[in-house]
């Protein structure tokens, strides 16, 4: 990971973070275990809707774990949609 795209997911958390009373629930599209804490924390704080992950293989299974059945591929769901 370059130091462009960890200060990218730094920027995305701590934004997630000022917005907090500004938004109901958060969808979150990504498979990145450097979310596991905020999904934690959304879960824990009834914020968060879903995580849409690209595909199975490339997802952390520690936010897999965390997001429990709020977890969807976006892969599978291509499947079960026929498109």
């Amino acid at each position: 990971m370059t130091e462009k795209e960890k200060v990218m997911l730094a920027d995305i958390v701590l934004q997630a973070m000022i917005d907090y009373d500004n938004y109901e629930k958060a969808v979150l599209v990504s498979g990145d275990s450097d979310f596991y804490s905020l999904v934690k924390y959304l879960r824990k704080n009834d914020k968060l809707k879903l995580v849409l992950a690209p595909n199975l293989e490339s997802s952390s299974f520690l936010l897999r774990k965390e997001a429990k059945e709020k977890f969807y591929c976006i892969e599978e769901l291509k499947k079960k949609l026929a498109l």
